[in-house]
C-alpha cells in the first residue's frame, strides 16, 4: 500500500553542493533537496523501525533498503493544517518584462520550423524553440514553484490568469550563518577559524519585503511518496549538520492526475513531458531510451507507449555527488537534467496509456528511478503547422 509523507523542517536545512569546503571553498547551498536526500531519510527511518533493526554494516541489508522506491521531493504549502503540493516551473514558461513597467508577463516557448535562410546546430531531427510572439524584452524574476491548479492549466495548453507573484512560491529562502572557533582560555575568536554556511529556510515569508508588516501564516515543506512501505511520524535528521525535520503521514497530499488532463491525453497525438525532479540520463540531456538516430523509444516500464522526440527545453545541467558512507569515499559527480525540463514528443502508439506517465520516474537506470530521480508529468501539445 502506498503512503505519502510530509517533511516539515524545523530549522534551515544545510544542503551542500559537493564542492570542497575549506579556506578556499565556499558555503553555497543547493536550491532544493535532491531526491536521494529524502530517499535516504525515508529508508533510514524504515531500517530503524524494523523489527529487529537493520544492521547497516551488512551489505545485503543495505541493498534491501535500496530496493525500496521513494518518489520526491515535491514542495508543499502548509497552511492551517492544509497541505497543498507545488510543482517546479516548466522550462517552456518564460517571465519577461512588460513594457516599461516593473511587472512581468508569462510567455510560452514552443517548437517551430526554421525559415529557409535560418540554421541551427541542434541534433538532426530536433526542432528549435520560439516564443509565442516576436517581442524584445528582458527576463524578470518570478515563482520557481507553481500551484497544482496553475500547472494543470499550463499542461492543458492554456495560461494561468493570475500575476507572476501569485503563480506559487519562489522557493526556500537562503539563510547564512557565521561559525567561529573560540580559544578555551580567553573565549576569543581563534585566528583563521572562521567560516560560513548557507541553509534553506522553509518557514513563513514576510508579508512585505520593503516594510516589516509581519509574516504570512503559511509555511513550506516537502512531500515524499512511498509506493510500498511505511514509516512512523517522528523527528528525523535531514541534510548536512543533521538539522531536524518532522515527518508526518499525509496520504491525500500527493497530487493525482487531473481528470480533464487524463481524458485529453487519451486522444492526443503530441505531448509535453515535464520533469518535476532532476533526472539522471546516461547521455546527459537525452534519455537512453530515446534512440539517437530515430529519436524514438518507450519510457521505462511502459512498453505499451512509443514516443518520438521532437524538441527539448532545459537549463544548464546540475551536478550531484556526495559521500559514500558504506565505502567511505566520495561518489563520482553525475550530471542531472534539472527539474522543469520539458520534452516535446509525437505519440507513435499508446495514447490510451499516456496517463500512466503522471509522476512516473523516467531516469535511465533502475536505482536512480527508485531514488526518485526523473519524476515526470505529461501535458498537451497543440502542434501548429
Amino acid at each position: 500500500m502506498s503512503h505519502t509523507y510530509l517533511f516539515n523542517p524545523n530549522s534551515p536545512l544545510v544542503l551542500r553542493t559537493g564542492r570542497p569546503f575549506d579556506q578556499a571553498g565556499d558555503p553555497i547551498s543547493l536550491n532544493f533537496p535532491l531526491p536521494s536526500t529524502l530517499a535516504g531519510a525515508c529508508r533510514t527511518a524504515m531500517g530503524d523501525e524494523a523489527e529487529p533493526a537493520i544492521d547497516y554494516s551488512q551489505e545485503n541489508a543495505r541493498n534491501r533498503l535500496l530496493e525500496t522506491a521513494v518518489h520526491g521531493p515535491l514542495a508543499a504549502i502548509i497552511d492551517n493544517g492544509n497541505i497543498t503540493p507545488l510543482l517546479p516551473k516548466p522550462a517552456d514558461a518564460v517571465y519577461l518584462k512588460q513594457g516599461k513597467t516593473a511587472s512581468g508577463k508569462l510567455y510560452c516557448l514552443m517548437p517551430g520550423e526554421l525559415a529557409a535562410e535560418e540554421q541551427c546546430d541542434l541534433p538532426q531531427g530536433l526542432q528549435p524553440l520560439f516564443l509565442e510572439q516576436d517581442i524584445k524584452s528582458k527576463p524578470v524574476a518570478g515563482c520557481s514553484w507553481w500551484s497544482i491548479d496553475n500547472m494543470t492549466q499550463w499542461l492543458l495548453g492554456s495560461k494561468p490568469t493570475c500575476s507572476l507573484s501569485a503563480l506559487g512560491w519562489s522557493g526556500p529562502q537562503l539563510e547564512s550563518r557565521c561559525h567561529v572557533a573560540l580559544e578555551p582560555e580567553t573565549l576569543s575568536a581563534t585566528d583563521g577559524q572562521l567560516f560560513q554556511t548557507q541553509g534553506l529556510d522553509f518557514g513563513s515569508t514576510k508579508i512585505c519585503e520593503k516594510e516589516h508588516l509581519g509574516w504570512h501564516s503559511a509555511q513550506y515543506g516537502m512531500l515524499a511518496h512511498l509506493p510500498k512501505g511505511q514509516i512512523q511520524s517522528a523527528f528525523r535528521r535531514l541534510g548536512g549538520e543533521g538539522r531536524l525535520a518532522h515527518i508526518e503521514q499525509a496520504d491525500t497530499a500527493w497530487p493525482s492526475i487531473p481528470a480533464e488532463l487524463e481524458q485529453r491525453l487519451k486522444r492526443s497525438q503530441h505531448i509535453r513531458l515535464v520533469l518535476v525532479t532532476p533526472a539522471l540520463f546516461i547521455h546527459g540531456w537525452r534519455p537512453a531510451w530515446i534512440d539517437k538516430t530515430t529519436l524514438q523509444g518507450s519510457p521505462p516500464n511502459l512498453p505499451d507507449i512509443t514516443l518520438k522526440l521532437c524538441a527539448t527545453a532545459n537549463q544548464r545541467w546540475e551536478a550531484v555527488s556526495g559521500w559514500d558512507l558504506a565505502k567511505n569515499r566520495p561518489r563520482a559527480v553525475r550530471r542531472m537534467a534539472p527539474p522543469g525540463s520539458v520534452y516535446w514528443f509525437e505519440v507513435i502508439k499508446g495514447e490510451e496509456h499516456l496517463s500512466r506517465l503522471w509522476l512516473n520516474p523516467v531516469s535511465d537506470q533502475t536505482q536512480n528511478r527508485l531514488d526518485g530521480f526523473g519524476l515526470a508529468i505529461p501535458g498537451i501539445w497543440e502542434k501548429t503547422t
